[in-house]
């Protein structure tokens, strides 16, 4: 949903203040809800590692790895704004 007046979510400023033009509200049962972060290896990217967001969450970090039955969103960054070596 775009951020805005219209939106109905209490997070929305916080989501706003930190850049986000646009958000999501993830799935309300807790235990389909994943959000879940992925690296490369350096010099190999057929090696994944994968890590939750939240350590509470109930799926796998590696869910995403394989097909799954849910819905899948990804976010990437823009290379410019790495960090630096």
């Amino acid at each position: 949903m775009p951020l805005g007046k219209d939106c109905q979510s209490r997070h929305w400023p916080v989501l706003q203040r930190a850049g986000a033009v646009r958000a999501m509200e993830l799935d309300i049962n807790t235990q389909w809800t994943s959000a879940n972060y992925y690296q490369l290896a350096p010099g190999d990217p057929q090696v994944v590692s994968a890590a939750k967001l939240l350590p509470n969450m109930a799926r796998p970090a590696t869910r995403f790895l394989a097909p799954d039955e849910r819905d899948f969103v990804a976010v990437f960054i823009r290379p410019e704004l790495l960090p630096k070596p």
